[in-house]
C-alpha cells in the first residue's frame, strides 16, 4: 500500500523564505525532494533579484513552491492563556486594537502557557504573491510567523528541548508543546546548526521548514494561512498528480490484462488444439471398433449359417450320445447333425433359424416306451438342456417291424 501511495504524493517541494527590509528584500531557498532513504535536500540558495529566484523555480516545474514571510510588517506577540482559555479571533485585539481580518492576515499557535500570533497586513502580503506570479512562481502555501519550524523541531539539534537558530529561542515540553519564545536577532547557535544528520545554514532554516511543511502536509499541522487561490492552487497540483498516476495505473493495468489476455488466449488455444486432435482420434477409435463390430457380426453370421458352435467338441458330444445309447439296446441312431444349416427349400431363401447348440438325430426304435426311456435319461444330463421328439411314425421299408424317429437336442454352450 506505501508503495502505490508514494506516488500520490508531491514528489518535491521548494521553500523560499523572503526577509522582508526597509528598502529590499532577500530571498533564500531550500529543494527538497523525496529520495530512496527518506527527504534529501537537494540545494540550498540565496537571491536578491527575484528574476534568478524565478529561473530556479521554473526548471524545476514538478516542485511545488511554498513561502515564508519575516522580517519587517511581520508581527509576533503573545496572549496568556489559561486552562480554560480556547483560541477566538477577538483575543487578537487584546494585543492588536485595531486588528480587522479584511485588512490583516493572521497565524496563530496554541503553547502551554500562552497563544503567539503573528499578523502582516494583507495588502503586503498581497503585493509579494502578486511579484512572484507575475514571474509564473506559483506558490501553494504562505507562512507567517516562527509557527512554521514547529514541524521541524524534531529534526533540528537541541540542548534540553531549547532551540535556538537565526535569532528564534524556542523552549519545548517533552510532547513537543512551545512553552516559550522569544526573538532577537543577536541570538545565535553556538554550535553547528544540523536537521537530521545534515549541517545547515541557519538563513536556509526557514525555507527549508516551508518546503518540509508542504512536502509532508499530511502529516503535520497546517500552519498557513488560509488564502483561497493558494488552496486551490495546491487541490490542483495534487489532482494533477493523482491524475497522471491514475492514467498510468490504468495504462499499466491495461497492459497487464492484455498479456494476462494473451498468455490465456495462447494456452487455451493450445489446449483446444490438443483437445481436438483427441477428439479426432477418438472419433476414429470409435470409427474402427464400429467397423470390428460390424465384422464381428458379419462372422457370427456365418458361424450362425454354417452352424458351427466352435464352443463344445463334437466329438464329446458324439461320444456322450454313445454312452446314453449303452442304457438303450432297443434304439439305434441313423443320421447325427450337429448345429446343422438350416435347409433350404427349393425356391425358398434359407432360413435364418439360430441352429447353434442343436443336435438332430434320427434313428429306430422297437417301442415308443424305450424312446421315452431314452430320452428321459437324456434329459438327467447335465450337458442337456432340452430334448424334444419331433417325429414317430413307423418304419416305411417292408417287413421292419422298428419305429422311425427324429429327435432335436439343445445342449449347454458351457460344458465338455
Amino acid at each position: 500500500m506505501e508503495a502505490i501511495r508514494k506516488h500520490y504524493r508531491i514528489p518535491a517541494a521548494i521553500g523560499i523564505s523572503a526577509t522582508l527590509g526597509s528598502e529590499a528584500d532577500t530571498y533564500a531557498l531550500s529543494h527538497l525532494r523525496f529520495g530512496k532513504e527518506g527527504i534529501d535536500l537537494v540545494s540550498t540558495e540565496s537571491f536578491v533579484q527575484l528574476e534568478d529566484l524565478a529561473s530556479y523555480c521554473l526548471a524545476e516545474p514538478s516542485a511545488a513552491v511554498s513561502l515564508y514571510l519575516e522580517g519587517k510588517g511581520i508581527l509576533v506577540k503573545e496572549i496568556p492563556r489559561t486552562a480554560d482559555t480556547k483560541w477566538d479571533e477577538e483575543l487578537i485585539s487584546q494585543i492588536f486594537p485595531h486588528f480587522s481580518a479584511d485588512k490583516f492576515y493572521y497565524s496563530y499557535l496554541e503553547g502551554t502557557e500562552y497563544f503567539w500570533v503573528a499578523i502582516a497586513k494583507r495588502d503586503r502580503v498581497d503585493g509579494i504573491l502578486l511579484q512572484l506570479e507575475e514571474r509564473q512562481i506559483a506558490v501553494v502555501q504562505l507562512f507567517i510567523g516562527p509557527f512554521v519550524f514547529d514541524a521541524i523541531l524534531k529534526q533540528v539539534n537541541t540542548y534540553n528541548k531549547h532551540y535556538l537558530f537565526a535569532g528564534h529561542a524556542i523552549q519545548t515540553d517533552e510532547e513537543g508543546v512551545w512553552n516559550a519564545y522569544r526573538y532577537d536577532i543577536q541570538q545565535q547557535a553556538k554550535f553547528q546548526l544540523k536537521v537530521g544528520n545534515r549541517p545547515i545554514d541557519a538563513q536556509y532554516i526557514g525555507s527549508y521548514a516551508a518546503a518540509f511543511n508542504t512536502l509532508m502536509h499530511e502529516f503535520v499541522s497546517d500552519r498557513s494561512l488560509s488564502i483561497d487561490r493558494l488552496t486551490e492552487r495546491f487541490q490542483e497540483a495534487l489532482a494533477k498528480i493523482q491524475f497522471k498516476n491514475n492514467g498510468l495505473l490504468l495504462l499499466a493495468t491495461t497492459f497487464i490484462l492484455l498479456i494476462l489476455s494473451t498468455v490465456l488466449y495462447s494456452y487455451y488455444y493450445s489446449e483446444n488444439e490438443v483437445l481436438s486432435a483427441r477428439t479426432t482420434q477418438q472419433a476414429s477409435s470409435q470409427k474402427d471398433v464400429e467397423q470390428l463390430q460390424q465384422e464381428i457380426a458379419q462372422q457370427d453370421s456365418v458361424l450362425k449359417e454354417l452352424g458351427w458352435n466352435g464352443g463344445v467338441s463334437k466329438a464329446w458330444l458324439l461320444d456322450q450320445l454313445g454312452v446314453s445309447l449303452n442304457e438303450a439296446p432297443y434304439v439305434s441312431l441313423t443320421d447325427i447333425r450337429v448345429n446343422p444349416q438350416p435347409e433350404r427349400r427349393r425356391g425358398a431363401k434359407v432360413s435364418t433359424q439360430d441352429n447353434r447348440n442343436k443336435i438332430v438325430l434320427k434313428g429306430k426304435c422297437a417301442t415308443l416306451d424305450g424312446l421315452n426311456q431314452w430320452v428321459r435319461k437324456l434329459n438327467q444330463e447335465p450337458w442337456v438342456d432340452q430334448v424334444q421328439i419331433t417325429q414317430f411314425t413307423e418304419s416305411q421299408v417292408f417287413d421292419d417291424e422298428q419305429q422311425v424317429f427324429s429327435l432335436e437336442i439343445i445342449f449347454s454352450y458351457d460344458v465338455g
